[in-house]
């Protein structure tokens, strides 16, 4: 597992710019799973 800070700022835009990627066939399980996991993110207090 690997573990990413972002601001709450970055983590929306993230978000934002991955769903304007223009997906291929094979790519559109991984980009599911990809997305799942960043809308499981949760923002922690001690920023």
């Amino acid at each position: 597992m690997i573990t990413v800070e972002f601001t709450p700022e970055q983590y929306h835009d993230l978000k934002v710019f991955l769903s304007r990627v223009d997906l291929k066939g094979r790519e559109v399980p991984a980009f599911l799973e990809i997305m799942k996991a960043i809308e499981k993110g949760v923002i922690e207090d001690g920023e």
